[in-house]
């Protein structure tokens, strides 16, 4: 497959915030959706100061953020992305990615990037193993910032 020409927007993102079977597709985001896929540490071998040799040193943490526009902070009923995130209220009983070793509530985050209408294709990366915090802000309108640290792996495809 050739590697497509069609440049992606904001309009062509979505979000969603998986738990197990459970997920909430992010709506009334901003569309500034941001993710690094860090390497591994370094060290740097020197011989007398001179540079010798570069080996892997320890992993890093990846990290993602975005922005939603402010609905609301609980809902018994509907699990909302305030919920989601700290895993009380509707999304109290939903299950954590993470696995044995893991303490954490720890969700994956799907990004997809989808322009088939331009014949640009489908892009999809997920962030497994995602510890999200949330921060409110006042303003025209109120909003939620997220922000994530990624103790997981990187998959991407395209279809």
């Amino acid at each position: 497959m050739a590697v497509t020409n069609v440049v992606k927007t904001y309009r062509d993102g979505t979000i969603q915030i998986a738990a197990g079977a459970d997920s909430l597709n992010v709506s009334l985001d901003v569309g500034d959706f941001s993710f690094e896929e860090p390497k591994a540490g370094r060290t740097v071998i020197r011989d007398r100061g001179a540079i010798a040799g570069l080996r892997k040193a320890d992993d890093e943490v990846g990290s993602c953020s975005f922005t939603v526009h402010f609905r609301e902070f609980t809902d018994a009923a509907s699990s909302n992305i305030y919920d989601f995130i700290y895993h009380r209220a509707s999304a109290s009983g939903y299950t954590s990615v993470g696995t044995s070793g893991f303490e954490q509530w720890l969700v994956d985050i799907v990004y997809t990037s989808n322009a088939t209408a331009m014949a640009g294709g489908t892009h999809t990366a997920t962030l497994n193993k995602v510890l999200l915090t949330a921060s409110f802000s006042e303003g025209q309108p109120d909003s939620i910032s997220v922000t994530g640290e990624v103790y997981g792996t990187y998959t991407y495809s395209n279809t």
